[in-house]
């Protein structure tokens, strides 16, 4: 078991906007960081089995004028996007023999994400001289309250069975197969926030390798 903690100052953070741009200015921040971790291990004959969980939590600080922010109060906490509060591996491996076989699965929880609040079109009424009754303006996208929210937590399965083979002396070729994402969960890597399509995390996968060894 292994607990720590940090509080860090004058960290560089993006001041908070409104409307949803591409470049933003920047502004200092405090933050508080702790957490707790604990492994375990258990070995017996050919079998090995890790097991690892993971708390942790950060949170910054800053002034709402330098934030930009449209909250209450004189300062304001939130947690960054990279704030993962849990997180959990077991990790399997069985020697049998000739062959090796391995199962890693891990979760994670949900990290912090800024929502949308909605979408208008804005119009530049000094360039409609042209035209007046064709332009359709330009679309705009508009931030709820900076991570707000929290993605879907995720999880994965990962399988393989490897073996060695020894051509000659000094010469050794390693085949492994194996899946990514066994089960093919369907894990969120992000949203575009303007077509609202959802690309995700790797699918399920298999795969064949070959790794020639030479001594």
């Amino acid at each position: 078991v292994e607990g720590w903690g940090k509080r860090m100052s004058n960290l560089p953070v993006p001041r908070w906007t409104s409307v949803v741009r591409f470049n933003t200015s920047l502004t200092r921040a405090k933050a508080l960081a702790y957490g707790v971790d604990v492994s375990a291990r258990y070995k017996r004959g050919p079998l090995r089995v890790d097991l690892s969980y993971g708390y942790s939590r950060t949170t910054y600080e800053a002034g709402r004028d330098a934030l930009g922010a449209w909250t209450g109060g004189e300062v304001v906490e939130y947690s960054p996007p990279h704030d993962l509060r849990h997180q959990v591996s077991v990790r399997a491996q069985a020697d049998l023999g000739v062959l090796t076989s391995n199962l890693s699965w891990t979760f994670a929880s949900g990290r912090p994400f800024t929502q949308v609040f909605g979408y208008d079109t804005l119009q530049e009424l000094r360039a409609l001289r042209d035209d007046p009754l064709e332009d359709v303006g330009v679309p705009r996208a508009f931030y709820n309250r900076p991570y707000g929210g929290r993605l879907p937590s995720t999880h994965r399965l990962d399988v393989s069975i490897r073996r060695q083979f020894e051509l000659r002396s000094g010469l050794l070729i390693q085949a492994e197969a194996g899946a990514i994402n066994a089960y093919d969960r369907a894990n969120v890597f992000y949203v575009d926030i303007f077509t609202l399509d959802r690309v995700d995390q790797l699918p399920f996968l298999p795969y064949l390798s070959l790794t020639v060894k030479v001594n």
